[in-house]
């Protein structure tokens, strides 16, 4: 796979990420979003990017199950739920798709060999959840990480990230924006971004291009703070020209 830098870039440009043997998974655009509707957008995220902790504490299963071993097995319970996963991954991958008990997922021609299975799912699954900013930092190191020691201590990290999550969340409080408020705020403020072209953005552009205002307006904003503030110390600065920050 690409690494970190050359996958975020070929993101920001709007390119689909090849997944070897199997075919190319498609950034979303928000005309896509807005077409096949929220509401089921977010369906396919939840059902193909469900981890093995959430399938343990919903479904009350006592061994730890990977994703696609979940997916597989509710797939040939269920015809209704098969249905579902085989139009997420369409969505995804722009291809015909079916199911076939022995093998799992294949795109086109059974015969063509190009299987979603046990052994390719979760780079499958990493890659859409990054194509749709669901990757956090300690995600991304892990998915990376090959050594048992660096394991350990990513570990730790994601243990205190997630105490400090809690926090943030604690403090900040309120109702959260929707898509529709997020579209409106970035084609109001943007200088070239509009709610004309707006739709045109893969999903993660549109992700990127939003931080980056905020990013930018948050610096204004501090900026007049510490102009008009006596206790300049209190006032938390991040420069305009810096890394976007990952939960």
């Amino acid at each position: 796979m690409d690494s970190e830098l050359n996958l975020n870039l070929k993101l920001l440009k709007g390119n689909p990420i090849k997944i070897d043997g199997v075919g190319s998974i498609y950034p979303i655009h928000m005309d896509d979003i807005v077409n096949v509707t929220v509401e089921k957008y977010n369906h396919y995220l939840n059902v193909l990017c469900i981890e093995s902790e959430d399938i343990k504490k919903i479904f009350n299963i006592v061994d730890n199950m990977q994703t696609f071993e979940f997916i597989y097995l509710y797939c040939i319970q269920s015809d209704e739920y098969k249905n579902i996963v085989i139009d997420a991954l369409q969505f995804f991958f722009k291809e015909d798709i079916n199911f076939n008990e022995l093998c799992g997922f294949y795109l086109g021609d059974l015969k063509d060999n190009r299987i979603i299975n046990l052994d390719n799912f979760e780079e499958i699954k990493f890659i859409i959840k990054k194509l749709n900013c669901l990757v956090s930092e300690n995600e991304e190191d892990e998915f990376n990480c090959t050594s048992q020691r660096a394991k350990e201590i990513l570990e730790r990290m994601k243990k205190a990230r997630k105490k400090l999550q809690k926090v943030k969340e604690d403090e900040e409080g309120g109702e959260s924006l929707t898509l529709f408020d997020l579209v409106s705020i970035l084609s109001a403020y943007s200088n070239t971004i509009n709610i004309f072209n707006v739709w045109d953005l893969t999903f993660f552009q549109f992700n990127n291009q939003f931080n980056r205002l905020k990013i930018l307006k948050d610096y204004e904003v501090n900026i007049q703070i510490l102009m008009n503030t006596t206790e300049p110390d209190k006032v938390k600065m991040q420069h305009w020209l810096s890394k976007i920050v990952k939960e």
